[in-house]
């Protein structure tokens, strides 16, 4: 099985994005790391990473969309 996730949620308009990553990330494994393109910067889900113990890579792209990689802290 394929440790990684892929989300794409450019498609979505908010609130869907950010709901549907916290989704995710209820589910998400220890050791699994989760990519998921955002269509703009998810600010508000970087305090509830943090609270959550959650890490992460910011990945900026040319065309505006963010594309974080997310993983449980400790992992």
């Amino acid at each position: 099985m394929d440790p990684d996730r892929t989300l794409d949620l450019t498609d979505l308009d908010p609130p869907e994005p950010l709901t549907r990553m916290l989704d995710e990330l209820e589910d998400l494994p220890p050791g699994t790391r989760l990519r998921a393109l955002f269509p703009m910067d998810p600010e508000l889900l970087y305090a509830i990473l943090e609270q959550d113990d959650f890490r992460w890579d910011r990945q900026p792209r040319d065309d505006g969309t963010v594309l974080l990689v997310i993983w449980r802290g400790g992992t």
